[in-house]
């Protein structure tokens, strides 16, 4: 009798009268539609997926959003990394060895990280751009460096303030959705200082 609403990730389960999260099709076809329109001119056109775990929800989700919006042939394959940086790392070395490879979509922080590392030690930011998920701050560095290209960045304020509101809602007997999207925006180098994006990436004041 006690109701639950979920958030961030999704749970196999009809229980949940509300699930509030990215909408991750949708994060996946910025990221896919970011990276298409940057590759367009550029000499290499083939293009991995590197995902965190096979069969979850959200890597399953963005993954189809990236294809969805990109050229079937275009992509070359899918490698998860098990949200291991280190593997990541390896298998963004290994791809760098095919030389028709001219994209990499990173679907977490965790891939976008391991990939980022080596792009950046093998100097391969010219020949492999790279869209990437989440805004952790050394990806942000990687960002602002070139290393990365564009990252799709979450909500999370959004996530935890409209679970609270919807809780409320259920409770005092107002209709409520199955499902909230909470949104999400593609950070690119040129907009990531604009003031309506910093409360985002950088939430933290450290003078408080």
């Amino acid at each position: 009798g006690i109701p639950i609403i979920t958030f961030d990730s999704a749970a196999a389960t009809d229980l949940p009268v509300s699930f509030i999260a990215t909408d991750n099709i949708e994060a996946g076809e910025k990221a896919g539609r970011e990276l298409g329109r940057l590759i367009q001119d550029h000499p290499r056109k083939q293009i991995a997926i590197v995902s965190h775990i096979q069969e979850t929800a959200t890597a399953i989700e963005r993954e189809a959003g990236v294809r969805k919006s990109l050229p079937a042939d275009q992509i070359i394959g899918t490698w998860f990394i098990d949200v291991d940086p280190e593997k990541a790392y390896r298998t963004t070395l290994e791809l760098l060895k095919n030389p028709e490879l001219g994209g990499i979509v990173a679907l977490n922080e965790v891939a976008t990280l391991g990939v980022a590392r080596a792009i950046e030690e093998q100097e391969a930011h010219h020949d492999v751009l790279v869209v990437g998920f989440d805004n952790a701050i050394r990806e942000l560095l990687y960002l602002e460096e070139g290393v990365i290209k564009a990252t799709v960045v979450q909500r999370p304020y959004n996530m935890g303030y409209l679970a609270v509101k919807t809780a409320v809602e259920f409770l005092s007997g107002e209709r409520i959705e199955d499902f909230i999207d909470t949104g999400s925006v593609l950070i690119t180098r040129e907009n990531m200082f604009h003031r309506e994006y910093q409360e985002l990436l950088f939430p933290f004041d450290e003078s408080e």
